[in-house]
């Protein structure tokens, strides 16, 4: 499955962006008509020709992977912004190929943050205690599906995660998610996995 990039641009077309990432799933942004307040942990790529929005300098908290490129060189090299490993500020001048790869390079970390653990790469490491568990490629994939969408119905699940047909009859949906579950156990995360009526999803405390 491909990463997604929200993307804002107030001067290039969108259909411009997706020829030249073709390795992501891109959907528009609106700032104007959305409140960006809803996205976590999701890959933003601001492209303008002006000041950045609010968000971006309000980024010490800020769960999400920014990229962000202006082409006024009065705010081109903020400096008034804190220190987050998720921003980046792409300087101008810059070719569309160096853009690019710096684009896929920064969208597609090895390393995930989501609420008390993160993923790298194969291993699920608690954030407070470093107690961790390595994952098998396809628990990592779960987990990594649960975090971009929230909720994964079961038939999602066993067509695109488990590359199965959803008439199939079985108990390998089951098998996976109580692996997870007693992983996420034995690193003392407050993450669980819940269940409702054929839709999986996780559960956190705010």
């Amino acid at each position: 499955m491909k990463n997604l990039i929200f993307v804002y641009t107030d001067f290039l077309k969108i259909n411009l962006i997706e020829e030249l990432f073709v390795n992501f799933r891109i959907l528009n942004l609106d700032l104007k008509s959305s409140n960006i307040n809803k996205f976590t942990y999701e890959n933003l790529l601001i492209i303008t020709k002006k000041k950045p929005p609010n968000f971006v300098f309000e980024s010490e908290n800020n769960t999400n992977h920014i990229m962000y490129v202006c082409l006024d060189k009065q705010f081109n090299k903020p400096n008034n912004i804190s220190q987050n490993e998720n921003v980046k500020f792409v300087p101008i001048p810059i070719k569309i190929n160096r853009l690019k790869n710096l684009a896929e390079g920064f969208f597609n970390k090895k390393t995930i943050n989501f609420n008390d653990f993160q993923l790298v790469e194969e291993k699920i490491i608690n954030k407070k205690n470093n107690k961790y568990c390595n994952l098998t490629h396809i628990e990592n994939k779960i987990i990594l599906e649960l975090i971009n969408n929230k909720k994964i119905d079961r038939d999602y699940f066993l067509e695109t995660i488990l590359n199965l047909n959803k008439e199939t009859e079985t108990k390998t949906i089951e098998s996976h998610l109580t692996r997870i579950r007693k992983k996420l156990y034995q690193i003392e995360s407050n993450v669980r996995i819940s269940s409702k009526e054929n839709i999986f999803f996780l559960e956190f405390p705010f």
